[in-house]
């Protein structure tokens, strides 16, 4: 029964501010692998989804679309690549959880959440076969899966972000490659995001999206069609944690390089850092909580400030790029 109990104990960790739960899952994967080295900014910074604001009033599916391409992209900003399967069927998932396991790495399970893989039981009968999950951070793969719970969840999304585990195959790439690819996530996205080629529409990501997100929250019938879990959800929550790691990542990658480079991106990180507080002065208030029409929109004074902020970084993105 081959269990990775260091790395179930190291999900056990509390990270916080959390990020959204596919680059804290790669992170947990690396950081384990690594023996403690991991840099969760860079793997935020990888994901896509602190680069752009995501959202639509009636749907959640948006905030998920950034990560396409994050495997490239992580292994770009952590010199570690991705071994995946997308797959429905069960025997092909249980094989690279067996091989993601057996090298001693874990693996990554897609759900409604991502979720993380840290052991298995094999056995002579198949429906004999026991699948470990420890996911504690939202609705994902956790727990005990006999083979028929597995199989369910394998037939549910195995076919998304699939499984995967990671593996050490290079260095990362030079401060000013991941300044470049940064620059496509931050720059390029806000007039084609790739969730575009699987259905999404352009409008639901970037600043348009982020003042779609404030004009809802500060008319009270638009606001009504997203008050409640909703707006200290997917709406809100999905979106500041990753723009803490990203600011801290950014003045690390300053110490990396010298003169009016260093500056620009400790500037830029003290930005993320804006975003990010006035999000989550904002999800902290609470405004579901019973708070008057007066006290709401007080609250939004928070949201334009984290939106000013992300308009500041669009422009230093485009001036940096230029730069670079």
């Amino acid at each position: 029964m081959p269990l990775l109990e260091e790395l179930k104990n190291l999900a056990l960790k509390g990270i916080d501010p959390i990020p959204p739960s596919w680059p804290l899952v790669y992170h947990l994967l690396i950081e384990h692998d690594s023996l403690g080295k991991g840099d969760l900014g860079a793997v935020v910074a990888a994901s896509g989804e602190a680069s752009i604001f995501s959202y639509a009033r009636d749907s959640i599916a948006p905030m998920y679309f950034s990560t396409i391409g994050g495997g490239q992209r992580l292994k770009l900003c952590t010199g570690y690549g991705v071994k995946a399967l997308r797959t429905n069927d069960a025997e092909e998932a249980f094989s690279l959880v067996r091989e993601g396991i057996d090298a001693g790495a874990g693996v990554f399970v897609a759900g409604p959440e991502a979720g993380l893989c840290y052991g298995y039981r094999d056995a002579g009968e198949v429906g004999e076969r026991e699948v470990y999950g420890i996911s504690h951070w939202g609705p994902a793969f956790h727990g005990k899966y006999f083979w028929e719970r597995f199989s369910h969840h394998v037939e549910a999304f195995g076919n998304a972000e699939g499984f995967a585990y990671v593996r050490r195959d290079c260095e990362p790439e030079p401060a000013e490659g991941i300044l470049e690819m940064l620059a496509v996530t931050v720059v390029d996205w806000q007039g084609e995001h790739p969730a575009t080629r699987f259905g999404m529409k352009q409008h639901h990501y970037g600043l348009t999206a982020f003042k779609h997100f404030m004009d809802d929250v500060r008319t009270p019938e638009t606001r009504a069609q997203v008050e409640g879990a909703y707006i200290n959800c997917h709406a809100i929550h999905f979106q500041w944690g990753g723009r803490y790691w990203l600011a801290r990542y950014l003045k690390q990658l300053a110490r990396r390089v010298e003169g009016d480079l260093r500056k620009r991106l400790e500037d830029l990180g003290g930005l993320y850092l804006q975003v990010y507080d006035g999000l989550k002065r904002f999800a902290e208030y609470d405004i579901a909580a019973g708070k008057n029409e007066a006290e709401t929109q007080a609250a939004v004074k928070w949201l334009e400030e984290a939106y000013q902020a992300d308009e500041r970084i669009l422009e230093e993105f485009v001036s940096l790029r230029k730069a670079l």
